[in-house]
C-alpha cells in the first residue's frame, strides 16, 4: 500500500533527491490508499491487490491489522484521522521509521524485487520505452493520471 504516498517536488525527480533533503517525510496528509480502495474509489485492476503489496508492507510497518483499517476507514474520517488511528492502535513512528519508510517506498521497482512488476505495468500502460517511469510509485502515479 503506498500507505503514505509522498508529495512529488515538480524540479526534482524523487528519486533523485537525498533522504536527508526530503521535507515530505511521511506528511500528516499522505493519502492512504485503503481509505479510496475501501470506499471504492480506486478502479477495478487494484481491488484483486486489496491488503496486499504495498499495503501489506505498511500495516506491517505501522503494525495494524489491515481487515481492522478497513473498518475504520469505512466507518469514515480523513486521512489524517485515519493515519492517527493508525498509530494510536499500531506504533507512533519516529524521524528514523519515516526516512526508512519514505526511502523504501520511493525507490521500490528500481533494481528490486518489484522490478519485474514494474516492467509489466509499464508494458499494460503502453509507456516500456519511458525512462523517467523507474520505481512502482511513477508507475501508480501514471496509471492514476498524477503523471502523464
Amino acid at each position: 500500500m503506498e500507505c503514505v504516498r509522498p508529495a512529488k517536488d515538480e524540479h526534482v525527480s524523487e528519486n533523485s533527491k537525498r533522504d536527508d533533503e526530503r521535507d515530505d517525510v511521511f506528511p500528516a496528509d499522505a493519502g492512504l490508499d485503503s481509505a479510496a480502495r475501501a470506499r471504492d474509489e480506486l478502479t477495478e485492476d487494484y481491488h484483486a491487490n486489496l491488503g496486499e503489496g504495498f499495503d501489506k508492507r505498511c500495516v506491517g510497518f505501522l503494525r495494524v491489522n489491515y481487515p481492522e483499517l478497513r473498518e475504520r476507514v469505512l466507518a469514515g474520517g480523513t486521512d489524517e484521522e485515519i493515519l492517527e488511528w493508525c498509530f494510536e492502535k499500531g506504533r507512533q513512528l519516529n524521524d528514523d521509521d519515516r526516512l526508512i519508510w519514505n526511502h523504501f517506498i520511493s525507490k521500490f521497482g528500481w533494481n528490486d524485487s518489484a522490478t519485474a512488476r514494474l516492467e509489466e505495468l509499464k508494458q499494460k500502460h503502453g509507456v516500456s520505452d519511458r525512462k523517467d517511469i523507474m520505481t512502482i510509485a511513477d508507475a501508480i502515479d501514471l496509471d492514476e493520471k498524477r503523471k502523464s
